[in-house]
Protein backbone atom coordinates (compact mmCIF):
# COMPACT_ATOMS: atom_id res chain seq x y z
CA UNK A 1 0.00 0.00 0.00
CA UNK A 2 3.13 2.19 0.84
CA UNK A 3 4.33 2.28 -2.84
CA UNK A 4 1.10 2.83 -4.54
CA UNK A 5 0.96 6.37 -1.95
CA UNK A 6 4.28 7.13 -3.28
CA UNK A 7 3.14 6.56 -6.73
CA UNK A 8 0.05 8.58 -6.40
CA UNK A 9 2.50 11.54 -4.08
CA UNK A 10 4.59 11.18 -7.25
CA UNK A 11 2.39 11.50 -10.16
CA UNK A 12 0.24 14.17 -7.64
CA UNK A 13 3.39 16.29 -8.30
CA UNK A 14 3.85 15.79 -11.58
CA UNK A 15 0.63 16.61 -12.73
CA UNK A 16 0.87 19.47 -10.23
CA UNK A 17 4.40 20.56 -11.97
CA UNK A 18 2.66 20.27 -15.38
CA UNK A 19 -0.08 22.76 -13.98
CA UNK A 20 2.33 25.07 -12.75
CA UNK A 21 3.77 25.04 -16.41
CA UNK A 22 0.74 25.77 -17.93
CA UNK A 23 -0.11 28.49 -15.53
CA UNK A 24 3.28 30.16 -16.21
CA UNK A 25 2.26 30.11 -20.03
CA UNK A 26 -0.67 31.52 -19.17
CA UNK A 27 0.23 34.58 -16.67
CA UNK A 28 3.41 35.32 -19.51
CA UNK A 29 0.19 35.62 -21.80
CA UNK A 30 -2.02 37.41 -19.15
CA UNK A 31 0.78 40.12 -18.38
CA UNK A 32 1.66 40.39 -22.56
CA UNK A 33 -2.26 41.20 -22.68
CA UNK A 34 -2.19 43.63 -19.66
CA UNK A 35 0.71 45.31 -21.07
CA UNK A 36 -0.64 45.74 -24.06
CA UNK A 37 -4.36 47.22 -22.53
CA UNK A 38 -2.21 49.12 -20.19
CA UNK A 39 -0.10 50.84 -23.44
CA UNK A 40 -3.55 51.36 -25.21
CA UNK A 41 -5.03 52.77 -21.82
CA UNK A 42 -1.85 55.36 -21.56
CA UNK A 43 -2.44 56.05 -25.22
CA UNK A 44 -5.79 57.39 -25.45
CA UNK A 45 -5.19 59.12 -21.99
CA UNK A 46 -2.47 61.00 -23.80
CA UNK A 47 -4.41 61.84 -26.89
CA UNK A 48 -7.64 62.68 -24.89
CA UNK A 49 -4.84 65.13 -23.23
CA UNK A 50 -4.19 66.39 -26.11
CA UNK A 51 -7.54 67.52 -27.10
CA UNK A 52 -8.34 69.34 -23.62
CA UNK A 53 -5.40 70.84 -23.76
CA UNK A 54 -5.85 72.45 -27.18
CA UNK A 55 -9.81 73.33 -26.07
CA UNK A 56 -8.39 74.78 -22.77
CA UNK A 57 -5.95 76.74 -25.15
CA UNK A 58 -8.45 78.09 -27.46
CA UNK A 59 -10.32 79.16 -24.94
CA UNK A 60 -7.59 81.23 -23.16
CA UNK A 61 -7.29 82.58 -26.40
CA UNK A 62 -10.63 83.60 -26.84
CA UNK A 63 -10.70 85.24 -23.76
CA UNK A 64 -7.66 86.71 -24.58
CA UNK A 65 -8.72 88.06 -27.81
CA UNK A 66 -12.00 89.38 -25.63
CA UNK A 67 -9.64 91.46 -23.38
CA UNK A 68 -7.48 92.57 -26.44
CA UNK A 69 -10.62 94.10 -27.97
CA UNK A 70 -12.49 95.66 -24.99
CA UNK A 71 -8.95 97.29 -24.48
CA UNK A 72 -8.55 98.73 -27.92
CA UNK A 73 -12.19 100.21 -27.29
CA UNK A 74 -11.47 101.70 -24.02
CA UNK A 75 -8.16 103.04 -25.54
CA UNK A 76 -9.80 104.14 -28.63
CA UNK A 77 -12.31 106.23 -26.53
CA UNK A 78 -9.33 107.75 -24.17
CA UNK A 79 -7.65 108.95 -27.13
CA UNK A 80 -10.67 110.46 -28.79
CA UNK A 81 -11.03 112.44 -25.56
CA UNK A 82 -7.52 113.43 -25.18
CA UNK A 83 -7.69 114.69 -28.77
CA UNK A 84 -11.14 116.21 -27.97
CA UNK A 85 -9.69 118.07 -25.24
CA UNK A 86 -6.62 119.48 -27.47
CA UNK A 87 -9.42 120.83 -30.06
CA UNK A 88 -10.81 122.66 -27.82
CA UNK A 89 -7.58 124.26 -25.81
CA UNK A 90 -6.28 124.99 -29.48
CA UNK A 91 -9.73 126.55 -30.45
CA UNK A 92 -9.40 128.78 -27.21
CA UNK A 93 -6.16 129.89 -28.29
CA UNK A 94 -6.66 130.82 -32.54
CA UNK A 95 -10.08 132.57 -30.45
CA UNK A 96 -7.26 134.76 -29.43
CA UNK A 97 -5.93 135.76 -32.40
CA UNK A 98 -7.34 137.56 -35.70
CA UNK A 99 -7.92 137.26 -39.30
CA UNK A 100 -5.98 135.16 -41.12
CA UNK A 101 -3.65 133.88 -38.64
CA UNK A 102 -6.97 132.97 -36.14
CA UNK A 103 -8.24 131.13 -39.70
CA UNK A 104 -4.89 129.58 -40.19
CA UNK A 105 -4.88 128.16 -36.37
CA UNK A 106 -8.01 126.77 -36.17
CA UNK A 107 -7.81 125.01 -39.62
CA UNK A 108 -4.17 123.73 -38.16
CA UNK A 109 -5.94 123.14 -34.72
CA UNK A 110 -8.47 120.96 -36.94
CA UNK A 111 -6.46 119.13 -39.01
CA UNK A 112 -4.21 117.59 -36.04
CA UNK A 113 -7.64 116.90 -34.11
CA UNK A 114 -8.65 114.54 -37.20
CA UNK A 115 -5.36 113.40 -37.41
CA UNK A 116 -5.16 112.23 -33.71
CA UNK A 117 -9.01 110.62 -34.44
CA UNK A 118 -7.81 108.60 -37.33
CA UNK A 119 -4.53 107.14 -35.67
CA UNK A 120 -6.53 106.24 -33.08
CA UNK A 121 -9.20 104.65 -35.18
CA UNK A 122 -6.55 102.87 -36.69
CA UNK A 123 -4.78 101.66 -33.56
CA UNK A 124 -8.36 100.30 -32.65
CA UNK A 125 -9.00 98.20 -35.70
CA UNK A 126 -5.52 97.11 -35.96
CA UNK A 127 -5.78 95.57 -32.30
CA UNK A 128 -9.25 94.18 -33.39
CA UNK A 129 -7.68 92.43 -36.31
CA UNK A 130 -5.14 91.28 -34.29
CA UNK A 131 -7.86 89.81 -31.64
CA UNK A 132 -9.69 88.13 -34.57
CA UNK A 133 -6.38 86.49 -35.78
CA UNK A 134 -6.24 85.09 -32.06
CA UNK A 135 -9.29 83.37 -31.86
CA UNK A 136 -8.89 81.74 -35.17
CA UNK A 137 -5.60 80.87 -35.17
CA UNK A 138 -5.72 80.35 -31.74
CA UNK A 139 -1.97 82.05 -31.13
CA UNK A 140 -0.84 85.08 -29.08
CA UNK A 141 -0.35 88.31 -30.93
CA UNK A 142 3.03 89.61 -31.13
CA UNK A 143 3.82 92.34 -28.26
Amino acid sequence: MKPSIKVIACLSVAIGLSACQKSADEQARDMAETRQEAAEQVRDARAEAGERMAEVRQDANDAQADVNRQSADVRYDMLVAEADAALKIASEQCNALEGDARNNCQERADLDHEQAVLQARTERDNARAQAEQLERRGETPAR
